[in-house]
C-alpha cells in the first residue's frame, strides 16, 4: 500500500491552534445547542474573559434540524469551537462542566500521505522481485485476490469511496473508471499536488485488461473524495472551519444513489504522531453515523509504532481498522504500523515493495 510519514511510539498527537471539537449528549435539545452557539457568538467568550474573542458554528455544514434527522449521532450535536491558544485549556475546563456535552477536546490535525503513483504488471505469484527486476503486484497473490477473481469476485455491485488527500483523475489506469468526485471544502475539483489517492484508487479498482496495474476490485463503482488541507485552520471569514474529513465522511456515506448498492468507506488519514483518525471526535462522529447507514468503513490503523487505541474512548463497533505488513520478511507485521486487538485486519504496505511509491510525475 502506499506509504505515508512514519512517526515513533513516543510521538505526541499535533493538535490545530484553537480549536475545539464539542460533541452534545444524545439527550440535548437542538434548542440548547443553538442557545450554545448563539451565547458564544454574541459575547465574543466562553464567559471568564470577554477580551478573549470567541467564535462557535455547527461542526457539519447544512445540518438538518434534528426533527428531520433520523440517523444518530445527529449531525447538530457536534459544535467547532475557536478560542485564543493559550485560553484552550482554561475553555475546556467550562466546557467539561457543561451538564449538556457529552466530550470537548481539541481538535486534531489530520494528513495524508504524499506519494504519486506508476504504472505495471500484475506478476505471476506472491515472490518479491529481486532488486534488479521490476516491481510487480506481488500482493495480489498474498492476498487470494485472483483467486476471489476466478469466482467472480472483481466488486461489480458495489460503490467503494476513497477518502484521501487528492487524486488524477486524468491518470490511464483511473480516467473512465471513477463515478463520482468531491472535494471539501469545495472546489472546482479534487486533486492536488500529493495525488495520494491516485495510488490507492488504482489499487482499489484501476482499469483491467489496459496493460498497466489492475486493481483489486476492478468491477466496482469508484467514488473519488479529496478531504481538506491540514492547514486550513479557519475560513477567510476568521471562524474556524468544519472538520473536512468528517464532511468528506458524511458525503461518502450519505451521498445519493440511484441504484442503491453496497457501499464501502475507505479513510486515508492519521494524526500527526502516528496517532488513528478516530481521535478526531468529529470523524469519530461521522462514522458513527455511516455505520449506522449501513456503510462498511475501512481506517488506516495509522503509522506510530502504538496501540492503535491509545488516545481514543472508544473505537466504533464494526469498523475495520487496517494495520500494515511487510513484503520481506512475508507478511510480517510492519514495525512503523499500529497494532493492538482492535485491528481487525493487515495487509501488504511495504513502501520498498510498492508499485505507487517514489514516482515524481
Amino acid at each position: 500500500m502506499a506509504s505515508w510519514e512514519t512517526f515513533d511510539s513516543e510521538s505526541q498527537p499535533v493538535f490545530m491552534k484553537g480549536i475545539i471539537e464539542v460533541r452534545f449528549k444524545d439527550t440535548a435539545e437542538e434548542s440548547t445547542i443553538k442557545t450554545f452557539i448563539a451565547a458564544i457568538n454574541n459575547s465574543g467568550s466562553l464567559g471568564f474573559d470577554a477580551s478573549s474573542p470567541a467564535r462557535a458554528i455547527q461542526t457539519f455544514a447544512r445540518a438538518p434540524s434534528f426533527a428531520e434527522d433520523s440517523v444518530f449521532p445527529r449531525l447538530g450535536q457536534f459544535v467547532t469551537v475557536r478560542v485564543p491558544d493559550e485560553t484552550v485549556e482554561e475553555s475546556l475546563g467550562i466546557l467539561a462542566r457543561n451538564p449538556d456535552i457529552q466530550v470537548a477536546r481539541r481538535a486534531p490535525r489530520m494528513i495524508g500521505a504524499s506519494v504519486i503513483p506508476d504504472d505495471d504488471r500484475i506478476g505471476a505469484n506472491g515472490t518479491v522481485p529481486g532488486s534488479s527486476d521490476k516491481e510487480t503486484q506481488w500482493y495480489l497473490y498474498r492476498c487470494n485476490v485472483v483467486e476471489a477473481w476466478k469466482i467472480g469476485a472483481n466488486g461489480d455491485g458495489v460503490v467503494i469511496a476513497d477518502i484521501d488527500s487528492g487524486f488524477r483523475l486524468t491518470h490511464e489506469d483511473i480516467a473512465g473508471r471513477w463515478e463520482k468526485h468531491q472535494a471539501l471544502p469545495a472546489c472546482s475539483h479534487p486533486t492536488n499536488d500529493m495525488k495520494h489517492g491516485t495510488g490507492v484508487l488504482g489499487m482499489i479498482g484501476g482499469k483491467a485488461f489496459n496493460g498497466g496495474i489492475c486493481g483489486v476490485a476492478w468491477g466496482a463503482a469508484l467514488w473519488a473524495v479529496q478531504a481538506g488541507s491540514e492547514d486550513d485552520d479557519l475560513t477567510s471569514s476568521g471562524d474556524p472551519t468544519t472538520n473536512s474529513w468528517a464532511e468528506a465522511i458524511k458525503y461518502a456515506a450519505s451521498e445519493v444513489d440511484p441504484k442503491n448498492r453496497r457501499r464501502i468507506i475507505n479513510i486515508e488519514a492519521q494524526v500527526p504522531g502516528g496517532y488513528n483518525a478516530l481521535l478526531s471526535v468529529a470523524i469519530h462522529g461521522a462514522v458513527q453515523r455511516a455505520l449506522a447507514l449501513d456503510v462498511v468503513v475501512c481506517i488506516a490503523a495509522g503509522n506510530g509504532s502504538r496501540d492503535v487505541a491509545s488516545g481514543l474512548d472508544s473505537i466504533p463497533p464494526g469498523v475495520i481498522l487496517v494495520g500494515a505488513t511487510l513484503a520481506v520478511p512475508s507478511n510480517e507485521l510492519d514495525t512503523q504500523s499500529n497494532w493492538g486487538a482492535e485491528v481487525v485486519t493487515c495487509a501488504p504496505g511495504d513502501a520498498n515493495h510498492d508499485l505507487t511509491c517514489g514516482i515524481e510525475s
